[in-house]
């Protein structure tokens, strides 16, 4: 049997980026939560970072193909920004939807994406709490 070493390459970049792209975020919303309130002053730094960061790096590596680049782009975009935020990736592809004239693509994603995902966390708690009193009646 032979292994291909190489095939863990993209695994491994994204998996490492996405540790440190993890403790960040951690930390820094550490920092934030003995200054915040009712607002999520931390995950809004983090989202506005994070994009951009997003912004900053594809917009330097746009149109290189060299390997390391790739890499680097595996490395930071998908692993380490994958886990600081996925805001910056809704953002970043909103903008690129714009960027290829695609803007009934842009305003659905980003308006879907938005309205969709709020409600879609609502139907979240809506159903746990539907279940917790569908078994609190079974219990009685």
């Amino acid at each position: 049997m032979n292994f291909d070493l190489n095939a863990l390459k993209t695994p491994f970049l994204i998996s490492l980026g996405a540790v440190f792209g993890a403790l960040s975020r951690h930390y820094i919303g550490w920092l934030f939560q003995r200054f915040e309130g009712v607002f999520p002053q931390g995950t809004l730094f983090i989202n506005l970072t994070g994009c951009f960061l997003a912004g900053l790096i594809v917009a330097l590596l746009i149109g290189t193909t060299q390997p390391r680049v790739e890499e680097f782009r595996t490395f930071f975009v998908v692993g380490f920004l994958g886990s600081y935020t996925t805001f910056s990736a809704y953002a970043l592809q909103s903008v690129l939807l714009l960027k290829s004239e695609n803007y009934l693509q842009a305003f659905i994603y980003w308006f879907g994406s938005c309205s969709l995902g709020v409600i879609s966390v609502l139907l979240g708690f809506l159903t746990i709490n539907f279940l917790k009193d569908l078994s609190n009646f079974a219990k009685n």
